[in-house]
């Protein structure tokens, strides 16, 4: 089968590297031609992945503040697909390059071009409530994206959808049920398994995204500034790693949860890697300066991904906050199949996907979650919502506090956790519900 995947931008960013890539590597190692057309790239590959292939299309773009060159890439994305003959198209995300060349594809056939089975996948909510609210983009784009979430769905032949919110959502503006298969992320192999990635893609991947970022952090008190191999000497196992970009919680939250934690252990440290767009992590430097004891935490600041496991192989336990809003009901975090595919003891708040991941107790913990509001608004709640949070940053603090104090626990939550996430949630294996999903429209 030949399979095109539209993405919606380039190979750097979360969706691509932690969804599309993964799918169409599993795919063509079963046996299918797999051409990912990919914007905003500079270079495009070719290789052999068991008797079926994958290739990476690039598509350059024009300037980002003007729309003729959003839709002149879009349109040199549609033609690129259509030109590859392939048996369906898959477009990865309602909005963006990927979203209009879907929406172009379609006009195609109102024209009289072949109609070709048109597949959606959906990872995040992306309009008014959701992405639209926390990303700056202009009000413009806003409105479009917003009309295009609600559109493609609806001239969609069949969805693939990272969560069950997804499919209630896409549902709830006319969207057909049946027409959705849940896809949730799993574990990216070009991270966690580069031993089984062919050679020549794992080269032009490194060399376009692995070491393509440099680790930025701003030189405040508690940010370390060695090499990787150096982390070691400053983790401790009494260590608390959390990898954010503030996102999908506020700065002051998480502040509260590491008091309280310090409160009942003395000795506990605090990672950070990453970094918020809007200055959170200074912010909550400042902070833990004021509140926590000195050396007590420090910032990797963002990093690349090939120092994943340098970074966090030091520590044993990871916290995984999310506050309750459309973005994290909706969103299925790689972050979080990150942190149990490298076997950490994670407590994480029980919203959204995250509850499909772990089983609490078993794999890892989960945090009744008791936070309601949008994102950044934790601060600005009732009074009633204020002691919901005290609530919830008491569980949070009881369950780390026992994984810092029961490491023999801790070590079987870290077990379970690396089992469970490698054996249910593969590529591979998910990439089985995908080719079933494809029979029934080829």
């Amino acid at each position: 089968m030949k399979i095109v995947m539209l993405a919606p931008f380039g190979i750097s960013k979360g969706t691509v590297l932690s969804r599309i890539l993964p799918l169409g590597h599993a795919l063509a190692g079963r046996d299918n031609d797999v051409e990912i057309v990919i914007p905003q790239e500079k270079s495009s590959m070719k290789v052999p992945i068991c008797s079926g292939s994958l290739s990476l299309i690039n598509i350059l773009t024009g300037s980002p503040k003007m729309a003729i060159d959003d839709l002149r890439a879009s349109y040199q994305m549609m033609r690129t697909a259509s030109a590859l003959d392939p048996d369906l198209i898959h477009v990865f995300k309602p909005k963006g390059y990927s979203g209009l060349a879907g929406m172009l594809i379609r006009a195609g056939e109102k024209l009289g071009n072949e109609k070709i089975p048109l597949v959606l996948d959906g990872d995040d909510y992306e309009g008014f409530g959701g992405m639209n609210d926390v990303m700056n983009y202009p009000l413009t784009w806003n409105f479009f994206f917003h009309f295009q979430e609600r559109f493609l769905p609806r001239i969609s032949d069949r969805m693939t959808l990272a969560s069950t919110y997804l499919m209630d959502y896409y549902s709830s503006f006319g969207a057909e049920r049946e027409n959705m298969t849940h896809l949730p992320n799993g574990v990216n192999p070009f991270i966690h398994c580069p031993e089984t990635i062919e050679k020549e893609l794992m080269e032009f991947l490194t060399k376009r995204i692995i070491n393509s970022e440099v680790r930025t952090a701003p030189e405040k008190e508690g940010v370390f500034t060695g090499t990787n191999e150096e982390i070691g000497d400053y983790v401790p196992e009494e260590t608390i790693s959390l990898f954010t970009r503030f996102r999908d919680h506020s700065h002051a939250r998480v502040l509260n949860i590491f008091r309280s934690i310090q409160k009942e252990n003395s000795k506990v440290k605090f990672l950070l890697a990453g970094g918020g767009e809007e200055g959170e992590s200074l912010y909550l430097q400042k902070g833990m300066k004021k509140y926590l004891k000195r050396g007590s935490f420090f910032f990797t600041g963002t990093f690349p991904f090939s120092s994943l496991y340098e970074i966090f192989s030091y520590s044993n336990i990871a916290m995984v906050p999310m506050d309750d809003s459309n973005i994290t009901r909706a969103k299925c975090s790689a972050k979080l199949v990150d942190l149990m595919a490298m076997g950490k003891a994670v407590v994480a708040d029980n919203v959204g996907e995250n509850g499909n991941y772990i089983e609490d107790g078993v794999s890892g913990y989960l945090v009744h979650n008791i936070v309601h509001g949008s994102i950044g608004e934790i601060n600005k709640v009732s009074p009633q919502g204020k002691d919901l949070e005290t609530k919830n940053t008491k569980e949070f603090t009881e369950r780390l506090v026992y994984l810092l104090d029961n490491p023999t626990e801790a070590n079987k939550l870290r077990q379970e956790a690396r089992t469970r996430i490698k054996s249910k949630f593969s590529w591979s294996g998910l990439a089985g519900k995908v080719v079933d999903l494809y029979g029934e429209l080829v």
